[in-house]
C-alpha cells in the first residue's frame, strides 16, 4: 500500500471515530460496520492483501472516539458556569456578531467562573473585541455538541477595552476601517457583503440578505477563506515580483497571510485556508508541480 493511501486511510479513521464519539455511537456497531467496510472496499478494489491493515485502522477509529470523549470531559470538567442569575464578568474574545438586534458575544469568563459563552447584547452598544464586560444571567447549555452555553442578559455594562491580544485588535480596526469606507460609496448590504467576500464575516449584512443568500445556497461566498489568502499572496507575489527576490516574496506573502489569520480569529477553517495556501506557496518556492 502507498504511503498516501496508508495516510488518508489513517485519517480518515481517525475522523471517523471522532464522529463517532460526536454522535455517541455505540462502539461495537462503529467496529463491525467499519470492518466490514473495510473489507468490502479491499475485495471489490482486489486488494485483499491489504487486510492486515484494517486492524491498525480499527485501532485509529477506536483512539478518535476515546480522544472525542475524553476531550468532552476534559473541557466540562475544567467549566464553572455562573448559576441562577449570578454576576459575572468577562472578555469578549471574538469579533462580535450581528443579527438584528441582537450582537452575538464570544466570551471568556473570569474568576471565580471559567469556560466560554455566547451572550446574546442589545446592539445598541457599540461593543468590540477585547472588551471587558459585566452582566447577570441564567446560562442555557448548547443545543448541540461543541457548542458553547448561551445567555440573555437584560444589560450588558462595558468596564474596559483591550483585553485581548493586540495584533488581532489592530487588524480588527484595520478592518474596520476598510468597511467604513465602503460604507461611505456604497450602500450598507453592498458594503457588508464586500466586506464579507475580501475580509470575511457578514457584519453588515441586513437579514433579509442573509436569508435570500442561505436561500440561494450563497452564504458561502463570504467564509472562502482559501481565495481570500490566495487573491492576498498572488497580490504580493505581483507587486513585488520586479522589486525583490522570490524568496522574500514568499516570506512577505506568509507575513500577510500570518495576519490576516490573526485578523479572522485563526478558527479551523481559517487554519486550513492558510495551510492549503500556503503549502502551495512552499511547492512553488522549491520548485515542485502543483
Amino acid at each position: 500500500m502507498a504511503i498516501g493511501d496508508i495516510a488518508f486511510g489513517s485519517t480518515a479513521a481517525f475522523l471517523m471515530g471522532i464522529l463517532a464519539g460526536d454522535l455517541d455511537w455505540n462502539p461495537g456497531i462503529v467496529a463491525a460496520g467499519s470492518a466490514f467496510g473495510f473489507f468490502a472496499t479491499f475485495f471489490f478494489r482486489k486488494r485483499l492483501r491489504f487486510w492486515r491493515w484494517v486492524p491498525v485502522f480499527m485501532v485509529l477509529i477506536f483512539a478518535g472516539i476515546f480522544y472525542c470523549r475524553f476531550f468532552s470531559h476534559w473541557k466540562t470538567a475544567q467549566e464553572k458556569w455562573p448559576s441562577g442569575s449570578n454576576v459575572f464578568t468577562a472578555v469578549i474574545t471574538d469579533e462580535p456578531k450581528s443579527s438584528g438586534s441582537f450582537s452575538a458575544l464570544s466570551v471568556s469568563l473570569l474568576p471565580p467562573f471559567s469556560g466560554t459563552l455566547t451572550v446574546f447584547a442589545q446592539s445598541s452598544t457599540a461593543f468590540r473585541y477585547g472588551d471587558l464586560i459585566e452582566t447577570r444571567g441564567a446560562v442555557s447549555a448548547g443545543k448541540a455538541f461543541g457548542e458553547s452555553p448561551v445567555v440573555f442578559p437584560g444589560k450588558v455594562i462595558i468596564f474596559g477595552h483591550h483585553y485581548g491580544f493586540w495584533l488581532r485588535e489592530k487588524m480588527l480596526d484595520f478592518k474596520a476601517a476598510v468597511f467604513g469606507e465602503f460604507r461611505k460609496y456604497l450602500s450598507e448590504d453592498a458594503a457588508g457583503l464586500l466586506a464579507g467576500i475580501t475580509l470575511g464575516g457578514s457584519n453588515g449584512i441586513s437579514k433579509g440578505l442573509k436569508d435570500l443568500m442561505a436561500a440561494s445556497g450563497t452564504s458561502y461566498i463570504v467564509s472562502m477563506y482559501g481565495y481570500k489568502l490566495y487573491v492576498l499572496a498572488w497580490a504580493v507575489e505581483e507587486t513585488l515580483k520586479h522589486r525583490i527576490s522570490r524568496r522574500g516574496r514568499s516570506l512577505i506573502a506568509g507575513a500577510v497571510m500570518a495576519l490576516f489569520v490573526a485578523m479572522a480569529g485563526g478558527s479551523v477553517v481559517v487554519l486550513r485556508a492558510a495551510l492549503m495556501v500556503g503549502f502551495a506557496f512552499i511547492a512553488k518556492e522549491i520548485g515542485r508541480p502543483l
